[in-house]
């Protein structure tokens, strides 16, 4: 499969770009770090996204200081969730993507993660993404 490795720096980036057009969704403002453990080599992969009025601004393969959401997956489960395999609100119930801080702050994304433009952005990323890559994380 050719694309860019998952979970990368140049995939976050990749990623952000295809998720720029979309519409705002006020109230959406904040930073999310997503942790992703299990991954190939041992260890997790950490990476945060910063969101202004839903709006992806930047997402950086790095911790942050402060998130105000953590998101935490296995990095098979990520992918499975990513590829359509696993859906977010199972993913959630079944507590396969388990949120900690401000679900509140999350919540205000679900009109735009329920929209048809974020649905064909987020299978436009699967498209380009190669998941047989193992990810380059610290």
């Amino acid at each position: 499969m050719s694309g860019i490795p998952y979970l990368t720096q140049e995939w976050l980036d990749m990623s952000t770009a295809v998720m720029e057009p979309m519409p705002p969704c006020p109230g959406a403002t904040f930073v999310m770090q997503c942790v992703m453990t299990q991954a190939p080599g041992g260890g997790d992969v950490v990476f945060h996204r910063v969101f202004d009025d839903g709006r992806l601004l930047r997402s950086v393969l790095a911790a942050h200081e402060a998130p105000d959401v953590v998101l935490w997956s296995t990095y098979d489960d990520s992918i499975l969730h990513l590829t359509g395999g696993l859906p977010e609100k199972e993913a959630f119930r079944s507590g396969r993507i388990r949120p900690e801080g401000d679900v509140a702050l999350l919540r205000t994304l679900t009109p735009l993660s329920r929209s048809a433009e974020y649905l064909a952005a987020v299978d436009e990323i699967a498209r380009r993404t190669d998941f047989s890559a193992p990810s380059q994380h610290a």
